[in-house]
């Protein structure tokens, strides 16, 4: 016993590393057979979303879609670039329990790369609620200030900053990858143990750390308190427009100015704050639990990190694939307009077969033209017929 306590090394708060545990939880499997369906399902669900949001709108229209497609571009891309990851962690269960080299090294040259967008997708998704209900909530709240400055090209603006500050965050998991692959990994034959971080490295990369687990509390919170906050809004307008407006005006007219109104998006905004609250829990406690770690207050098993880890895959995959059946059954202009895509891709497509059969049977026109004219118009029109038959 006192040789397996000598044995054990210490962290920086003076606890035992327990190494990890070599029992499988079960919901690794869960993750393991799940991701093939939300990959699809996020593929196909994410590519009728744009196809219905990128249809070209109008002023603040076209504002208030901009942040519902960069979060669909933005989850698409994380579900694809998961991938990787996936292979690479379950590389030894899908071949026998022995790992493929050459899908090992694949990982190995591309991790840094895939890690990066990963974060920076997964930041830019959540940052986008947080944009989009800023905007919504001064739009229902001081809307004369929001007519007077909205405009198309400010949601834009939003949106490329919050990739920049993503990608500015997340820049330490390229430098630092890398490193470690340029001096580890990549030579051969390989060092017998990973290079030690230089100083300024260690720090940035711990820097990073705290302000990964704190950024991703603190969004968590922010989207929380800013919809409740929009919520309590929307009631007392609507309690507001009951107990005033709505007396004086007929249902046609209450119908139109309802149509009119800011309100429009608002369940598409409502089941996207729902499905990242329900979904990120789990990425919540991990935070707090390597905060409390990092503070030398709690030290967490190696159980629970064993559970933790693929249940927090399950779940990021869940809030990246969702959200277009979310939007069919929320929102009812969502779903007239997917309908009216439908139907004009339907329309394309049978006004395409109209032109080809028209441009079949003009192509047998002229043969029946140069029969009439002369019989050496005639031969050579049945030669061709001929050889188009043959």
């Amino acid at each position: 016993m006192n040789s397996t306590g000598r044995s054990l090394a210490m962290d920086a708060c003076g606890w035992p590393i327990v190494p990890p545990s070599s029992s499988i939880a079960a919901i690794r499997y869960l993750d393991l057979i799940t991701y093939p369906f939300f990959l699809l399902l996020a593929t196909v669900g994410n590519f009728f979303n744009l196809a219905v949001l990128c249809k070209r709108d109008k002023g603040r229209s076209r504002s208030k879609s901009t942040y519902i497609i960069a979060i669909a571009i933005a989850d698409l891309t994380f579900m694809w670039i998961s991938i990787f990851t996936y292979i690479h962690n379950y590389n030894g269960d899908l071949n026998d329990g022995v790992p493929d080299p050459w899908l090992t090294d694949f990982y190995n040259q591309i991790a840094g790369a895939a890690m990066f967008i990963q974060e920076v997708v997964a930041f830019a998704s959540a940052w986008m609620i947080i944009a989009f209900t800023a905007e919504r909530f001064l739009a229902i709240r001081w809307p004369m200030i929001y007519h007077r400055t909205s405009h198309g090209k400010r949601s834009i603006h939003v949106v490329l900053i919050i990739f920049l500050l993503a990608c500015v965050i997340a820049a330490v998991r390229l430098v630092d990858y890398y490193r470690y692959y340029a001096l580890f990994l990549a030579p051969s034959p390989r060092p017998p143990r990973p290079p030690p971080r230089p100083t300024w490295l260690l720090q940035w990369y711990t820097a990073y750390l705290w302000i990964q687990a704190s950024v991703q509390i603190g969004t968590f919170l922010i989207i929380l308190i800013l919809n409740l906050w929009l919520l309590r809004t929307i009631l007392e307008q609507r309690r507001f427009r009951k107990e005033t407006l709505q007396p004086s005006l007929s249902a046609e007219e209450q119908a139109k100015r309802t149509g009119r109104s800011d309100w429009s998006t608002l369940p598409m905004l409502g089941v996207c704050v729902l499905l990242y609250l329900i979904t990120q829990i789990p990425e919540l406690i991990d935070n707090a639990v390597f905060l409390l770690e990092k503070g030398c207050v709690y030290q967490s098993s190696s159980e629970l990190k064993a559970v933790v880890k693929p249940l927090t895959n399950v779940l990021a995959n869940i809030n990246f694939s969702l959200n277009f059946l979310l939007y069919c059954g929320v929102d009812g202009q969502f779903r007239q307009k997917l309908g009216g895509l439908f139907r004009s891709w339907k329309s394309t497509s049978e006004l395409r077969t109209g032109t080809s059969r028209v441009g079949k049977l003009l192509a047998v026109i002229p043969s029946h033209g140069t029969k009439s004219t002369s019989s050496g118009g005639s031969s050579s029109s049945k030669e061709c017929t001929v050889n188009k038959k043959l």
